[in-house]
């Protein structure tokens, strides 16, 4: 598989670090109640989710191994590591749960809950990443080199740029950000069940892409489009309930819409 861009929001990663998703939990055990715990484990849960990326760029980046591959790999080894990590806790507890979650005093639930105007913090936090991100993308040089490379790594390589850096980097920094989305969904949920967190995140991403207007074959879009077709997509699902359709029938629509956005994509891009 040939690497993309930036924007693609690469849903490798999302089956690669599933991990990392159910560390938060148990550090924040670990460390206890107080103010300090946040920090520790949002600190842990964005550096291990940068190193895992790191793994992943390592060998996609410098050993020019094909990504679908690899993530496919990591994703095996991680979700099985956190699962025996969680199946030899005392009492084998299928879920990390945070004892007192809630409970006077939670910076934890106070964070993960916390609303301004009736929108939450998460989602403040959302978007100012989204417009981080975009500016990073569109107005710096690193983010011309990631659009270099997305279009055509040959070509860039030849105007001199590291193209195994980029690609590893750019791997690393999805793992640190999932790392911060798991501290997130930590906040909210107060628990994680490893042998289901990330499943299936790897679809939506794709879908979000694809109607966000992301050329497949990577160099073209950006994050704004990703937003926007993430919020379509889940917009879906509203839709298919006020028509009083049969739930079943969601994957079924979703998958018919999907397929329509990539014939126009085909469409638009197709020289």
């Amino acid at each position: 598989m040939d690497y993309n861009d930036f924007t693609r929001v690469v849903d490798e990663k999302e089956r690669g670090l599933e991990m990392q998703v159910a560390f938060p939990a148990l550090m924040r055990k670990v460390y206890g109640w107080m103010a300090l715990a946040l920090i520790i484990t949002l600190l842990f849960a964005v550096v291990f989710g940068f190193l895992l990326g790191g793994v992943n760029g390592f060998f996609v980046g410098y050993l020019h191994r094909p990504s679908f591959i690899v993530t496919l790999a990591t994703r095996l080894v991680y979700r099985s590591l956190i699962v025996y990590t969680l199946s030899v806790q005392e009492g084998h507890p299928s879920t990390f749960r945070l004892d007192g979650y809630a409970g006077k005093g939670d910076t934890l639930y106070t964070m993960g809950n916390l609303s301004f105007a009736s929108i939450s913090l998460v989602g403040i936090i959302f978007i100012l990443l989204v417009l981080f991100f975009y500016l990073l993308a569109t107005r710096t040089k690193f983010g011309r080199k990631i659009y270099a490379v997305g279009s055509n790594s040959k070509a860039a390589s030849l105007i001199g740029i590291h193209v195994s850096s980029v690609k590893a980097l750019v791997f690393a920094i999805e793992g640190l950000l999932i790392g911060f989305a798991a501290f997130l969904q930590l906040g909210i949920r107060g628990n994680i069940d490893p042998s289901a967190a990330g499943k299936s995140y790897e679809l939506y991403a794709i879908a979000s892409n694809v109607l966000g207007g992301i050329s497949m074959a990577g160099g073209s879009g950006n994050i704004l489009g990703v937003l926007f077709g993430a919020l379509a997509f889940q917009t879906i699902d509203k839709i298919i309930a006020a028509l009083h359709l049969s739930p079943n029938l969601n994957d079924t629509i979703k998958g018919i819409i999907l397929l329509v956005a990539v014939v126009f994509q085909i469409l638009r891009f197709s020289p």
